[in-house]
């Protein structure tokens, strides 16, 4: 794959190509890496908004992710973002960013619980990150509490049953377990905790098979839960 344009510039969509100096991580840097853990892939748009209160320079942020995506070689090539490959390659959409191996060490360097994760299909995980990431961004907005899941694990009430287990957010249903698409809770006089399924319009309800699925999870008769989809 070409790596560079006639101007000697790096291509948009081409893999990393590090440079030979060393990244100093920063604070910024590290919580980038928290709210990727804790959303999902996200924008570098999104990234900007829920970090501009360290910094409100767009062009220096993108900057900054650029060289997370590329790494440095001192003395192994190290990148702390990746560009998941499903973006395509269009030029008029914000770049997508997710976590490493290399990132989320970072985070567990510092004490930061690294969320595991099913696997699902990457674009639902992507819409799900981009509603998590904007109804932080509203409620927040709105002088509200809200708390995700580290939050929720790190309370002191938290069992620490809870904590130690792999998927500590799954909810037991009859003799089996889900775990919703996302967890969080909205401070109000009393904490209100809210699990959330989203969903892409692509399931079908027509079958007794897919009935019986959306019944475990506790939705009645034919209704249908809905999701919504953040801007990118």
């Amino acid at each position: 794959m070409k790596l560079k344009d006639i101007a000697d510039r790096r291509i948009r969509f081409a893999p990393p190509q590090p440079s030979g100096g060393h990244i100093n991580l920063t604070p910024r840097d590290i919580l980038i890496f928290e709210l990727l853990n804790r959303h999902g892939p996200l924008p570098s748009t999104y990234l900007y908004e829920l970090t501009r209160h360290l910094g409100r320079d767009r062009v220096k942020l993108k900057e900054r992710l650029r060289d997370l995506y590329h790494g440095h070689e001192n003395p192994d090539h190290v990148t702390y973002l990746s560009r998941p490959a499903w973006q395509g390659t269009y030029k008029d959409r914000p770049l997508v960013y997710d976590l490493t191996p290399y990132s989320k060490a970072a985070l567990e360097t510092r004490g930061i619980r690294v969320i595991k994760r099913r696997s699902e299909h990457p674009l639902h995980r992507f819409m799900a990150s981009t509603v998590s990431a904007s109804l932080k961004l509203y409620l927040e907005s709105q002088r509200r509490e809200y708390r995700d899941r580290n939050a929720i694990l790190n309370h002191p009430k938290c069992p620490p049953a809870t904590k130690d287990t792999d998927y500590p957010f799954t909810i037991p249903v009859g003799d089996t377990t889900i775990e919703p698409d996302d967890f969080f809770v909205i401070q109000d006089d009393k904490p209100v905790f809210y699990a959330v399924e989203y969903d892409r319009k692509s399931e079908t309800i027509d079958d007794s098979k897919a009935r019986n699925y959306l019944k475990r999870r506790g939705w009645p008769g034919q209704a249908r839960p809905r999701g919504f989809l953040g801007g990118c």
